[in-house]
């Protein structure tokens, strides 16, 4: 197996089986460790609870109308003994979320002991809306930033590019290994609103997903992926799938990188 394939059957794994550790965690370690992480489209149309009760339905998401550039969301560096790949776990194209503060998801393959640096820029403003660095060892896995945690409010409509970088120079930042995201707050329809009231936890990542809004459905299965509970197991390849879907899964094939593997 190359360092390729290895890299990202560690994606797999660590979406299978390990919880996501936030950004308040993920430095809290790092500093422990210094001491002796055919196509339909999407316009918010109605749906019901009753669509989703069915057990064999997959969470499908559907891409918003609105056109947006890509963006980069797999990188590769070299690391301690093999490659490093660093993953914003976003769509590749501007995502939907309904929530003025969400959990933006990320991924490292291996731990990194450069400085690790995630940043949420405004285009229409200089100065960035977040920019939080953790000095290195920065621990393997998925990795997670609440802007809750940060008090961070993103406004309607605006579109906002996120960022995780792995700084390798400090006065050269062009040498940085990236990923980025990109994320704007939608309004849902109020049909989607009386859905998402009338149903349970198991069907609001299908509504969601199917509504276009990428970010809240991978929350959400991410977060029934990280609870105890008899079904788990299904959500957390519920997630694998979500990824294969999108951006991710879509560069881990352009290198021959099946998620399955």
């Amino acid at each position: 197996m190359t360092s390729t394939s290895f890299a990202f059957s560690a994606l797999v794994a660590a979406l299978l089986s390990a919880p996501a550790l936030s950004l308040a965690q993920t430095a809290e370690n790092a500093e422990q460790d210094k001491a002796p992480p055919p196509v339909a489209q999407a316009g918010n149309e109605e749906t019901t609870p009753s669509t989703t009760r069915q057990r064999d339905i997959k969470v499908v998401y559907v891409p918003p109308r609105r056109g947006a550039p890509s963006v980069r969301v797999v990188a590769a560096t070299r690391g301690r003994s093999t490659r490093v790949f660093l993953a914003t776990l976003a769509p590749n194209h501007l995502g939907w979320t309904l929530r003025a503060q969400p959990t933006l998801y990320w991924y490292v393959s291996e731990v990194v002991d450069d400085m690790i640096e995630v940043t949420i820029v405004d285009d229409k403003k200089i100065d960035p809306v977040l920019e939080v660095r953790l000095p290195g060892p920065v621990e393997a896995g998925i990795q997670t930033v609440d802007l809750k945690e940060h008090g961070i409010l993103l406004s309607e409509g605006k579109e906002y590019l996120w960022s995780v970088s792995i700084i390798h120079d400090t006065e050269q930042r062009s040498k940085d290994t990236f990923a980025e995201g990109a994320i704007t707050l939608v309004e849902p329809s109020i049909s989607l609103k009386e859905s998402l009231r009338a149903a349970g936890r198991e069907e609001r990542p299908m509504l969601l997903a199917k509504a276009g809004f990428w970010y809240d459905a991978f929350g959400e299965v991410s977060r029934l992926a990280a609870e105890d509970r008899p079904d788990a197991d299904r959500w957390r390849r519920e997630r694998v799938d979500l990824l294969q879907q999108v951006g991710v899964g879509a560069l881990a094939a352009e290198v021959g990188i099946r998620f399955d593997q």
